[in-house]
């Protein structure tokens, strides 16, 4: 209830700000044409929409022309690929209405995989690993750092050991922005960031 959400829905224009402006590489977005905007921004919710299907269908829903070995490569930096074979069709199983067929943090996982084959210059993760062990979600993080080198990851979480390793780390309170910098930075300041991460590491 920050705002956090909020401040990433300027970016693909689903919210006009009321004054100011909204800028990527310099450019006004205003300027920009909305289907160009969007297309270069990949967005995944904490509770993604699965289409009935299978799951390669679900992966390659916005890129249908998408090869098997593209699937199978954004479905490992995911960590979807290993859970997928354990199924009974492997990537040709239904996904049942809505994803039913799936438990949550595998929803989830295949909601990344089927933004990653867009290949995105920017990507949101809006709370998009919540369902995941802290093990998985650490594997999807380093998968990510280490492979989108061209991509901009804008990383909604609460859980802030995710984002350790980021280049700027954004804390909202009460839809203000009250602290901002590294980890080490921030840990530093002996301020809010510092406080919610100790208690989350006594945790």
């Amino acid at each position: 209830g920050s705002g956090k959400s909020t401040l990433m829905k300027l970016r693909p224009r689903l919210y006009s700000p009321k004054y100011g402006r909204v800028t990527i590489d310099d450019y006004d977005i205003n300027k920009v044409e909305l289907y160009s905007l969007r297309r270069q921004i990949g967005i995944v919710p904490q509770d993604p929409l699965l289409f009935s299907g299978t799951v390669a269908e679900n992966i390659c829903q916005i890129n249908p022309d998408a090869d098997s070995e593209d699937i199978v490569k954004a479905a490992k930096l995911a960590c979807a690929h290993d859970f997928i074979m354990e199924l009974p069709q492997g990537y040709s199983t239904p996904v049942g209405e809505r994803g039913g067929n799936l438990s949550g943090g595998q929803r989830q996982r295949v909601a990344i995989a089927r933004t990653l084959l867009s290949n995105p210059k920017m990507l949101v993760m809006d709370e998009a690993t919540s369902a995941l062990d802290y093990e998985t979600e650490r594997k999807v993080c380093d998968n990510l750092l280490e492979n989108l080198q061209d991509c901009t990851v804008f990383f909604i979480t609460h859980r802030l050991s995710t984002i350790k390793r980021a280049d700027r780390i954004i804390m909202m309170h009460q839809g203000a922005v009250v602290e901002e910098g590294t980890h080490h930075s921030l840990m530093q300041m002996n301020g809010r960031y510092y406080a919610l991460y100790r208690q989350q590491e006594a945790e």
